[in-house]
């Protein structure tokens, strides 16, 4: 799935603002308080666990920053 949204990156010429990296749900590789916003979309069904994901998450927000997660499933 990287390499499908890498391509689809290059062909919208947006390889300066967007960067795709691999990561562990559980263990991001970012400092606290690193991003204004988090979206995840149909991802929290695979997370191993989802309470250290969900953790992780806020974790890495900024303070009074935003999560939006779309899942249908349970």
């Amino acid at each position: 799935m990287l390499e499908v949204g890498r391509k689809k990156i290059k062909k919208l010429n947006l390889g300066t603002i967007i960067y795709l990296q691999y990561g562990d749900s559980e263990n991001l590789p970012f400092k606290e308080n690193s991003f204004d916003t988090i979206t995840c979309a149909f991802g929290v069904r695979n997370f191993e666990n989802l309470d250290l994901g969900l953790s992780e998450m806020f974790r890495v927000v900024k303070n009074g920053g935003k999560i939006a997660i779309l899942e249908f499933s349970k």
